[in-house]
């Protein structure tokens, strides 16, 4: 599971079309949740192993996180109604 996504800047200083983001970590409390979203080149280079090539940590309400079976998929579900992931597709 995981999000196709264009990034107008990465860490390494230039954009990149079609990033591979995925969570990294999801940590919930009674009133948010701290999600890591790393992104990778491409998927290619995600099951390489190779590094990030940006990070982005947001905080979403506990309340908007709807409870299911499965909490990473509300996570990318969450996602995609911000702003900064509006135009990601799932992958």
């Amino acid at each position: 599971m995981a999000l196709s996504i264009t990034l107008n800047e990465t860490n390494i200083g230039i954009p990149l079309a079609d990033t591979y983001a995925r969570i990294t970590l999801l940590r919930c409390d009674k009133e948010q949740c701290l999600m890591q979203i790393s992104h990778y080149a491409t998927a290619d280079a995600r099951h390489a192993n190779a590094s990030p090539v940006f990070d982005r940590t947001v905080f979403a309400p506990t309340a908007e996180l709807q409870p299911g079976a499965n909490p990473l998929a509300i996570g990318y579900a969450w996602l995609k109604t911000q702003f900064e992931y509006s135009d990601a597709e799932s992958c």
